[in-house]
């Protein structure tokens, strides 16, 4: 299991099944976000097996990388990388930075 102490409650809304952390990994200091699966429910099983076999086999700049995974009784932990914003915020800042860029010209 990861070494971790997490640093926020919830950096993300809870789903009816997860809620994802903001943690500093304490082997080497990087921060990572943790999503907490509850897998008791056989539907979210199904779909926490699909997604993980999905974040294993896709390796690319743009996709958010799944570093570690692991679980107790209740919960299944996905470990990713940490990035400070979701892909709604980053659009809406991209938005905003190219009206700016339009604006200015």
């Amino acid at each position: 299991s990861l070494n971790a102490e997490v640093l926020a409650s919830s950096i993300d809304w809870p789903g009816a099944y997860s809620i994802v952390f903001k943690a500093i990994n304490k082997q080497n200091n990087s921060v990572v976000a943790i999503k907490r699966i509850n897998h008791q429910n056989s539907e979210i099983s199904i779909v926490l097996t699909r997604e993980i076999r999905t974040l294993k086999t896709l390796q690319h700049p743009n996709i958010i990388t799944l570093l570690e995974i692991f679980s107790d009784s209740s919960f299944t932990y996905l470990v990713f990388e940490y990035l400070p914003y979701d892909l709604i915020t980053y659009y809406k800042e991209l938005k905003k930075t190219q009206n700016r860029q339009l604006n200015d010209d």
